[in-house]
């Protein structure tokens, strides 16, 4: 699975060991294969599956007691969560107490395997954090484990924290961090010859270099990420590579096509259940009506309002301040100066933190021009 793709064998193969343990009575064997059959569903994106097997290593980790299987089973959940949009319950999984060192008894003594579950959970706390409105926190998290990653047990461990800490700097606007921490990705996936992982590098990178304005080339090897992960049935960051893919042919004119890749991006995460990224992708959508060459302002208003609407019922602050700050730009096109303030205003005054990331920065020069 983390080799070549995810394959009906590598299935097949979690799903023997799986019955084998059952039949056993080995909870323990039956949460690890849980834990790497959760892992197998997220990966092709079938969110749904993923979230009953996640509960599922709940019940076991429970009948164990012991710190690390909760540790386990609350990474599992966590992960559940935060894609399916409930960042509050994800926060909770991701931000319970820690085994300490000597908790892996269960495990054996080498107390890798909890430092492996300990980073995998951290950055995923750092990646809620800044949904939820505290980027500050979020860049500190990923910057720590990141520097811990030589202690790694498990090399597949480092590059799904160097996968969220890149996708957190990107959203952050940290490109310097984004691009340190892409590089290493690609370094290390190919050092250990783990391909899918590789491909979501070149995704990365190519979303950078859309970020940077370079969108040609980004855009190339947005796509170029897409149908390596696709072919390895590698399906989960898709939907966030076909967004980015979006907004680089909008820049490039090619409104056509990036109405398709972003309405795409928006079938498969309502299909797969993918919906954290839901206000987002709406929010972009909204920024290509804005750009064609027909602008329809009323259409884009309401994808606007529509992406608060759920960025809201998320508890995903930062979908809101984007969300919010396209449509107070929208309306100060039309000389709605009161609107525009009325519904940017409050969502930065929620903010705490983070003021000198670009998102915040942004927002604060659209309300200084509304005056």
């Amino acid at each position: 699975m983390f080799a070549t793709g995810n394959s009906d064998e590598a299935r097949g193969a979690l799903l023997r060991g799986l019955e084998l343990a059952e039949e056993l009575g080995d909870l323990r064997n039956q949460l690890r294969l849980l834990e790497k059959l959760h892992v197998f569903h997220q990966r092709i994106g079938d969110c749904h599956e993923a979230f009953t097997l996640a509960q599922q290593s709940e019940d076991v980790a429970a009948s164990l007691g012991d710190s690390s299987s909760v540790a386990i089973a609350n990474w599992t959940l966590g992960f559940s969560h935060y894609f399916a949009g409930d960042c509050k319950s994800a926060q909770t999984n991701w931000g319970a107490p820690m085994p300490k060192g000597d908790s892996s008894r269960s495990y054996g003594t080498n107390v890798a395997f909890d430092r492996d579950i300990q980073a995998r959970t951290r950055c995923g706390l750092g990646s809620v954090l800044w949904v939820r409105g505290f980027p500050d926190q979020a860049m500190r998290i990923g910057r720590d484990i990141i520097k811990e990653g030589a202690t790694l047990r498990d090399p597949s461990t480092f590059c799904i924290c160097l996968i969220f800490t890149s996708f957190t700097s990107l959203r952050i606007g940290n490109q310097t961090d984004a691009a340190d921490m892409i590089g290493r990705l690609l370094a290390h996936a190919r050092k250990h010859s783990l391909g899918p992982y590789e491909a979501i590098g070149i995704g990365l990178r190519g979303t950078l270099l859309i970020n940077r304005g370079q969108a040609e080339e980004g855009v190339g090897m947005v796509r170029d990420a897409i149908e390596t992960l696709h072919v390895g049935r590698y399906e989960l960051h898709n939907p966030a590579f076909l967004a980015a893919s979006a907004e680089g042919l909008r820049m490039l004119g090619q409104y056509e096509e990036a109405f398709r890749q972003i309405d795409e991006a928006i079938a498969r995460i309502e299909r797969n259940g993918q919906l954290l990224f839901l206000p987002e992708f709406l929010r972009i959508k909204g920024t290509i009506v804005m750009a064609a060459r027909q602008a329809d302002l009323s259409q884009a208003e309401a994808l606007y309002l529509r992406a608060l609407t759920v960025a809201g019922g998320q508890s995903a602050l930062a979908w809101e301040l984007r969300a919010a700050t396209s449509a107070a730009r929208l309306r100060a096109i039309q000389h709605r100066i009161e609107d525009a303030r009325a519904i940017l205003a409050p969502i930065y005054s929620r903010f705490t933190e983070g003021f000198e990331t670009a998102d915040l920065k942004d927002c604060k020069a659209v309300l200084d021009r509304l005056g």
